[in-house]
């Protein structure tokens, strides 16, 4: 289910086309799509990077931001199931930090 929706948001030539895909659980969040996830977010610093800046900094309007995200696909549409996402993601990373740190802790007794 996740991956699916990344896949469909990674990818700037597709639109997301109905609701039923960004609703539901981001559970079973698997490390494939967590990358996934990672890409969509380095696109995004990417295509903020590539703003012109001078001395003086950027001004834009304020929709602006809304069609920077749009770019990569987020919106009001799939903020929530992105924010589920990341949530999930970060526990996802979080348990396998500790269960790293457990079997190094091992290692050292």
């Amino acid at each position: 289910m996740c991956c699916t929706w990344i896949s469909i948001v990674s990818s700037s030539t597709d639109e997301i086309r109905g609701s039923d895909e960004l609703h539901g659980s981001a559970e079973g969040v698997t490390l494939s799509c967590v990358r996934k996830v990672q890409e969509v977010l380095l696109k995004l610093e990417t295509d903020i990077a590539a703003l012109p800046t001078g001395q003086e900094g950027y001004t834009a309007p304020g929709k602006f931001i809304f069609e920077l995200l749009a770019k990569v696909n987020l919106t009001e549409e799939t903020f929530g199931f992105m924010l589920q996402l990341l949530e999930e993601a970060m526990n996802l990373l979080s348990d396998e930090a500790l269960a790293a740190g457990r079997k190094y802790a091992l290692l050292l007794h």
